[in-house]
């Protein structure tokens, strides 16, 4: 009897020190810097400062021209996620009764701007590279030659208050499948 329970006190001890080791070693890793999955340290990239500008609520109308003539308003909200590396939106639900999530972040290893939209309507987009251009303060998605469909998208930003963009996506025939352009005023 005298040997089990000496076994469950070592067993809880034992126990209790790796809990504390796991524990010192957590707390020392969340203070270490960003590592990639070779254990390299990893700042975070400075181009992320560009997407700062889409972060809080913006008033959004959209008006959509192709597939079928449409005007939606509703709001849209970014805020910082996963250690300030991916920016998330979130449109509330839109006068059309649809709602999105939206994540954008820069790739260092491709160099590009990459954005996803996941709607209330099972769809999923993932946007060609991206690329800023600090003198027009605009970005564009452009899709490669060598895709089937042909996109284009812009967001220009001509004060820190106001946001417009268009898109425009094509068939390989050039008949138009989407063509649609926005404005989006920051709430004060």
């Amino acid at each position: 009897m005298r040997r089990s329970a000496r076994r469950v006190r070592l067993a809880i001890g034992s126990l209790g020190i790796g809990l504390a080791l796991l524990a010192s070693v957590e707390s020392s890793h969340a203070q270490e810097a960003k590592r990639d999955f070779l254990g390299r340290p990893q700042p975070r990239p400075p181009q992320l400062q560009v997407l700062e500008r889409l972060q809080g609520s913006w008033d959004v109308t959209t008006t959509t021209r192709a597939p079928k003539p449409l005007t939606a308003t509703y709001v849209e909200t970014y805020e910082w996620v996963l250690d300030q590396r991916f920016l998330r939106g979130e449109t509330s639900r839109k006068s059309d009764g649809a709602q999105d999530i939206f994540m954008t972040t820069y790739d260092p290893a491709t160099k590009f701007y990459r954005f996803w939209i996941f709607n209330s309507l099972g769809t999923t987009v993932e946007f060609p590279r991206g690329t800023w251009d600090e003198k027009t303060q605009s970005m564009e998605w452009k899709s490669p030659a060598q895709w089937d469909l042909s996109f284009f998208a812009r967001w220009t930003f001509p004060d820190k208050n106001t946001r417009r963009w268009t898109a425009l996506l094509k068939d390989w025939k050039g008949n138009v499948l989407l063509d649609v352009d926005g404005t989006a005023t920051r709430r004060k």
